[in-house]
């Protein structure tokens, strides 16, 4: 039997940590990390030039802007024959992720937005397209596979190292990007977590709709690309406060992350209503008590008509 489900909303406030030493700017609605429009090793194609976040009633909205197209790119010799986006990692912990391990904190949320990505083991012969908000996180790095850099070091020794706006937030490679992801190989993907709840896909123009405007910065040129997703904050289990949000190509080509914070959630909670039998119990002791009433005030209709007759 289905049963009606009332919503109750919850307003639980949040926390403000500190520590980012740079911060997402503001624009409208929208808080942008922008990225070197020049560091993408391979051209434009691998160049990602931005994320931003919005925090909107009791949604998370989450967008990047890249010279890949969801799905990625097509390469000869790469695991299942595309570089894609690798996962994005939403750390709320307060501490470096520089090593595999620190990836599983139950204050560190992975999220998996493109389907065609290596991440929880899809390959041709088994394929595995679940997208989803992901807790209890192991991970690993799939530049190898994909023809990428075997590390940041390598990658900054190729001269694609960058001191301002090397990815996004985290400012300069040898000393923001190296202190918070330290310099071996780069963290890309999930390979297994607890599965906590799903996104919902948005293209450029619903991202518009909402407010999203990377050309306000500059990094939407021609042939750029635009998406993002959005999900319940109700996800997070309450985890508010200070953030920062990264993510790479999964040949760490090209990366960007973003400092924010969460100043509160809404949380929906799904509350059973009252059953059938309790309902028609409940309609039946109201009837009763309307006909109490209606014998009562006839009695005392009655009694002051006599009253006035004397």
């Amino acid at each position: 039997m289905k049963r009606c489900l009332v919503l109750v909303i919850v307003i639980m406030g949040g926390i403000e940590l500190g520590g980012n030493a740079y911060a997402g700017v503001n624009f409208g609605q929208w808080t942008y990390g922008i990225d070197s429009q020049n560091d993408g090793s391979g051209g434009a194609i691998y160049e990602d030039r931005g994320l931003a976040y919005s925090q909107q009633g009791s949604n998370l909205l989450i967008a990047i802007s890249s010279g890949m197209k969801l799905g990625g790119n097509i390469e000869a010799g790469s695991l299942n024959g595309t570089v894609a986006h690798g996962d994005m990692f939403l750390n709320f912990s307060g501490h470096n992720l520089d090593a595999a391990s620190k990836f599983n904190d139950p204050k560190v949320f992975g999220i998996r937005y493109d389907a065609a990505n290596d991440s929880l083991g899809n390959t041709a012969a088994r394929p595995n397209t679940t997208l989803g908000v992901y807790g209890g996180l192991s991970v690993t790095s799939m530049a190898r596979q994909n023809l990428g850099y075997s590390s940041l070091q390598q990658y900054i020794d190729h001269g694609f190292g960058r001191t301002a706006a090397a990815m996004g937030d985290l400012q300069s490679s040898n000393v923001d990007v190296k202190g918070y992801l330290g310099s071996g190989l780069m963290m890309t993907s999930i390979t297994s977590g607890n599965r906590l709840g799903d996104i919902t896909l948005l293209d450029s123009a619903s991202l518009a709709g909402r407010g999203l405007n990377f050309a306000h910065f500059g990094a939407d040129p021609a042939g750029n690309y635009i998406y993002g997703f959005s999900f319940n904050t109700s996800l997070l289990r309450s985890t508010t406060g200070g953030f920062t949000l990264h993510e790479f190509e999964e040949c760490t080509n090209d990366g960007v992350a973003l400092n924010g914070s969460i100043s509160g959630l809404i949380i929906s909670q799904a509350v059973p209503a009252p059953e059938p039998s309790t309902l028609a119990s409940a309609g039946l002791a109201v009837l009763v008590g309307i006909g109490a009433w209606i014998r009562e005030k006839g009695r005392n209709d009655r009694q002051s008509v006599r009253l006035v007759g004397l």
